[in-house]
C-alpha cells in the first residue's frame, strides 16, 4: 500500500478525515488487545473501544490549523499512523463520501 499525494488529501473535508481518525483508532485498539491479551479471551468489559468523539476530533483538528504549520503537520500524522497501521486512507475517504 502506497502513502496518498497530498494534494488527494489536502481537499478532504472532516467528515472523511474523522472516518480515517476511526479506522486508524480501531487498529490501534485491535492492536493494543492483542499485545495485552494475545490469544486469551479479554475480561468482560475490559479494554473497550472508546474513540474521540467526532466534536472532540474536530476540535482537535482546529487546533491544529490554527497553529504555524499545524493542517500540514495534521495530515502527516494521520497518512504516518494510516500506513503504519495498513489504513487505506482513499478507501475510507471514497466510503464516507459515497455514504
Amino acid at each position: 500500500m502506497s502513502a496518498p499525494r497530498h494534494e488527494i488529501v489536502a481537499s478532504f473535508e472532516t467528515t472523511e478525515w474523522y472516518a480515517v481518525y476511526l479506522a486508524i483508532a480501531e487498529r490501534d485498539h485491535q492492536w493494543r488487545i492483542h499485545a495485552l491479551y494475545g490469544t486469551l479471551e479479554r475480561p468482560a468489559g475490559h479494554s473497550a473501544f472508546h474513540p474521540l468523539s467526532r466534536a472532540d476530533f474536530e476540535q482537535r483538528m482546529t487546533a491544529a490549523q490554527q497553529a504555524p504549520g499545524g493542517s500540514q503537520a495534521f495530515i502527516d500524522q494521520m497518512l504516518r499512523r494510516a500506513y503504519y497501521y495498513g489504513v487505506d486512507v482513499r478507501e475510507v475517504a471514497q466510503g464516507k463520501r459515497a455514504a
